[in-house]
């Protein structure tokens, strides 16, 4: 199930002159703030503004955001074992995550494969 997301700024006189730009500068950064937490919007941004108020509003939002999944790339695989172990120490996962992992820029390497679930938008609410 979407969301829909409605955003009002309520604020001072804002000069005419400045509206048009301000009013579509406040939707590009909610849009690319959403996007940059993986609930990019699913519909054009709408923006609104008068004097004292700006509001924006995104008529879908996802309700989760979107799954996350990275390889990191870490030592050689021929690297001595302590280099090995000091790169998965420093990973918040389990050691026994590193593996050998085929990369673009390094043919056998050892590397990690990071997951991270989506949240739900409203998680805990």
């Amino acid at each position: 199930m979407d969301r829909e997301l409605l955003l009002e700024l309520g604020c001072e006189e804002i000069p005419a002159s400045w509206l048009p730009s301000l009013t579509n500068q406040v939707g590009e950064v909610l849009a690319a703030e959403l996007r940059e937490r993986r609930l990019g919007p699913e519909t054009p941004v709408e923006t609104y503004s008068t004097p004292r108020r700006l509001m924006v509003r995104i008529e879908r939002i996802p309700e989760r955001q979107t799954d996350f999944e990275e390889v990191i790339t870490g030592p050689p695989a021929a690297a001595p074992q302590a280099a090995i172990a000091g790169f998965a120490a420093k990973r918040p996962r389990h050691r026994s995550e590193v593996e050998r992992q085929v990369m673009e820029d390094a043919e056998d390497a050892m590397g990690l494969k990071m997951r991270d679930e989506g949240l739900a938008l409203l998680q805990g609410w």
